[in-house]
């Protein structure tokens, strides 16, 4: 069992914020040309998960890259730094989306309202020399206004997509050179980023109520234009002695050709009409002078 009760469950949401966010970077390049202006290479930037700690050690154990496996430069990586409550973008908690089961169309399938978290992303450009910095730069900045939204998939059981904001809220470099003139220069951009996401809870399953019944007792009264219409007053107590004279019932209604109705004589079976139809609600009403009384359990008039 999970937490308050609840079994375990994932959405793998913040795989998918983490997958998100590294995708908008995992296509970049740049290009080197001669004096002439003529392009003579074209190199693609690998981008990786890992804190950027890890590849200035890497550099300070071997700063001349000299090994067979060395660190290929430019290149970029990018980590999850932190995740912060953001109560100014909370909605109230018993909101739910719900929609109709894709295993089971006699079910519907609800989730209360996620909780808003701000998740700070690094990413960060390791290269040898000014220019490669300026020409990887220059195809990240312009796209962030200071912020680019994505369409994240997060809760497919219910069709839930989000616009997810980025929005880029710092800008810095620094130059981890040491050594004397044969060590080789590093430059390292750092960008920082605030991804605006939300944490869902579990999905519940539920049934159907398909057709509603209200009954109205027998009361002092009479029968106008087919109708039992009561004179005194009206008391559950009635029901239970006399039973009911006037009922109510609403159901879904759909016809044949798929169209919503209000007429329970042109629906289809209630039973047929699954939760993701686009159907009506249909009303019809029922007059008895029996002093039958409907059984919750067996569902006939006794």
């Amino acid at each position: 069992m999970g937490f308050a009760g609840n079994k375990y469950y994932d959405h793998g949401i913040l795989k998918k914020y983490v997958i998100a966010f590294g995708n908008l970077f995992n296509d970049i390049g740049i290009e080197r040309s001669d004096s002439s202006g003529t392009r003579v290479q074209s190199i693609p930037v690998p981008l990786s998960y890992a804190p950027k700690e890890k590849f200035i050690a890497r550099l300070r154990q071997d700063p001349t890259l000299s090994r067979d496996v060395a660190i290929q430069l430019p290149r970029m990586g990018f980590e999850l730094t932190s995740m912060i409550y953001a109560p100014t973008r909370k909605i109230n908690t018993i909101q739910r989306n719900v929609k109709g089961s894709t295993t089971d169309p006699q079910k519907l399938v609800s989730q209360y309202a996620p909780v808003p978290y701000d998740l700070n992303f690094s990413l960060f450009v390791m290269v040898k020399n000014s220019s490669d910095a300026t020409k990887i730069m220059e195809q990240i900045l312009p796209f962030f206004t200071p912020e680019w939204t994505l369409a994240i998939n997060t809760i497919p059981e219910i069709g839930r997509i989000d616009d997810t904001p980025i929005v880029l809220t710092a800008v810095t470099s620094e130059d981890v050179y040491e050594g004397d003139f044969d060590t080789r220069r590093t430059l390292i951009w750092t960008l920082e980023f605030v991804m605006k996401g939300n944490i869902y809870g579990p999905l519940t399953s539920t049934g159907i109520i398909k057709k509603v019944f209200i009954d109205f007792p027998v009361g002092s009264g009479e029968v106008k234009a087919g109708k039992w219409l009561p004179t005194g007053n009206v008391t559950p107590q009635m029901y239970t002695s006399t039973g009911r004279s006037e009922r109510i019932t609403l159901q879904p209604g759909l016809t044949a050709a798929n169209t919503p109705t209000t007429n329970v004589a042109t629906s289809v079976h209630y039973t047929t009409i699954q939760a993701t139809d686009n159907f009506g609600f249909a009303i019809d009403f029922e007059h008895f002078d029996d002093g039958l009384k409907r059984n919750p359990v067996t569902g006939v008039d006794e």
